[in-house]
């Protein structure tokens, strides 16, 4: 399963080619699939979670401008009670970076939809394209659709 350096293999196959070969997505991606998928069922209250009180759709663009801030469809959170040293970790805050990552394409497709294998099949697309051309087992930053680190910041 893992590259032994003191046993090399002929066979050996690298990570992400074992992960195309089973048409897989790295667990990291399979948790970010997740959580939208968890996030959208109780948004349209198919769960009992409710995660309205913590996130929200903000549709009028003019509300606050942030980098981070995408035409149409942005979420932001409302009435976060955490403390400061979780509020990363936290669901909400973790479901509203990864949303805030998608092209506003998917995110208008997305919103609408609270049934699980809908919202996957529009979802692995995506999340298949970057296991194909941007996931790198030896970089962290490509471990997750979004990176906040100094190196993956935009100028």
């Amino acid at each position: 399963m893992t590259n032994n350096p003191r046993r090399p293999s002929v066979y050996h196959i690298s990570y992400t080619e074992r992960l195309k070969q089973c048409n897989l997505l790295p667990l990291s991606y399979r948790r970010e699939v997740l959580d939208i998928t968890f996030f959208l069922k109780s948004y349209h209250d198919k769960t009992g979670f409710n995660v309205k009180s913590y996130l929200e759709f903000s549709d009028d663009i003019q509300i606050r401008p942030t980098r981070q801030q995408t035409h149409g469809c942005h979420l932001r959170l409302r009435n976060m009670s955490i403390t400061s040293k979780y509020k990363n970790q936290v669901f909400p805050s973790r479901v509203c970076r990864i949303w805030n990552s998608y092209p506003p394409d998917l995110q208008k497709t997305l919103r609408p939809l609270s049934e699980s294998l809908v919202i996957k099949q529009f979802l692995n697309p995506f999340y298949y394209h970057l296991r194909d051309n941007e996931y790198d087992p030896e970089n962290t930053c490509t471990w997750i659709s979004f990176c906040r680190c100094q190196r993956c910041k935009p100028c």
